[in-house]
């Protein structure tokens, strides 16, 4: 199968959904400080002008309460608490307003919280190591991850959809080990540009929408618009501000959890493995039964599965590929195996639009 890296790295990016690109650059910033400033200035002025309208309101009341009979005097005193009394009210709406225009303009900023600020600071020093599970509505499972990364080097694990994977960049060498087939692929640093598992760093352009508390979690929203898609961005962070949970909802996806543990900013050493005792897995010349076994592997199936079927994979990949989808539903359909999934679909076109598996 030719395209095994390709659509491998399919399946890699679908672990990675919740990720979001790209910069966000908001023209309007400095015109909306500039608006905020002028409105201050234009309520400082009204603020000044009144002040000198009450002053002289209230020299003109106690000269008339001095010529003025007791009781027109207390009912002055009275009128002129009263105006007192709004004077203040006036300030403190001012004032509310000005607070409102503040988080307004933090708002198009997009300025964001101190503990997702200082989340995002220390992944970008790309030094760490964590242990993620994902949850993906879209996918009907639950995905464990595990992601380390000492500067350019990294080394990441997953199983997608039934197919495990282990990831290896050191310097300008990379290797993809495929543990259930017991083989291993070479790769290039730049086959590697679409391995990106997600690591939740908030994207540029994300507004921050405040902070609540939710199951003894400190909790930081945001809201990311990209591309005409809204992202609704839930940050949970414990007592001592390490991340403990990002959930993510959109209409595509719709909510997507990722739980994080064994989250570490130590360097690690990442080495190449082992590959010695491994079959290489040639994607520009494989061999057949090698291409079905990494077809029947992606499905979930087992060689005990195609033993115990009557078949082996050397007898699957001299079918047809009409009779090898027939024989593959129908060992899957004997475990109890799912061929209507996300992966039934993208192999379903893989099939067809690929003539390599036999030759």
């Amino acid at each position: 199968m030719k395209k095994s890296i390709a659509m491998i790295a399919a399946i890699v990016m679908v672990g990675s959904v919740m990720s979001a690109c790209g910069k966000s650059e908001d023209n309007n910033s400095d015109a909306g400080a500039a608006t905020t400033t002028v409105a201050a200035a234009e309520e400082s002025k009204a603020e000044e002008e009144e002040s000198k309208t009450e002053e002289s309101k209230a020299e003109e009341t106690t000269k008339a309460a001095e010529d003025a009979p007791a009781e027109e005097s207390k009912a002055d005193a009275k009128d002129e608490k009263a105006d007192e009394s709004k004077s203040e009210d006036d300030k403190d709406a001012k004032e509310d307003k000005k607070d409102d225009d503040k988080k307004d303009k933090k708002a198009v900023s997009g300025e964001i919280g101190e503990l997702t600020k200082a989340y995002n600071e220390k992944m970008e020093k790309n030094v760490f190591s964590m242990d993620v599970n994902v949850s993906m509505p879209m996918l009907g499972q639950d995905t464990e991850m595990k992601y380390s990364r000492n500067g350019d080097d990294l080394n990441m694990t997953a199983n997608l959809l039934g197919m495990n994977m282990d990831i290896y960049k050191v310097g300008d060498k990379a290797v993809i080990l495929l543990p259930d087939l017991e083989a291993y692929m070479e790769a290039t640093p730049d086959d590697l540009e679409s391995y990106n598992m997600d690591t939740y760093v908030l994207k540029d352009g994300a507004v921050f929408d405040g902070t609540e508390e939710k199951d003894g979690l400190t909790v930081e929203n945001y809201t990311l618009d990209e591309e005409g898609s809204e992202y609704k961005y839930a940050y949970y962070y414990d007592d001592k501000g390490d991340l403990k949970k990002v959930i993510v909802n959109s209409d595509w996806t719709g909510e997507v959890t990722a739980e994080f543990s064994n989250l570490s900013f130590d360097a690690v050493e990442i080495k190449l493995p082992d590959t010695s005792k491994l079959e290489k897995y040639d994607q520009d010349n494989p061999s057949p039964e090698m291409g079905m076994k990494l077809m029947c592997s992606m499905f979930g199936i087992t060689p005990e599965m195609v033993e115990k079927s009557g078949y082996t994979y050397e007898k699957l990949a001299e079918l047809d590929e009409d009779k090898q989808m027939e024989a593959i539903s129908k060992i899957a359909e004997e475990n109890g195996l799912d061929m209507d999934g996300l992966l039934g679909s993208l192999m379903g076109g893989m099939s067809v639009e690929s003539d390599d598996v036999v030759e």
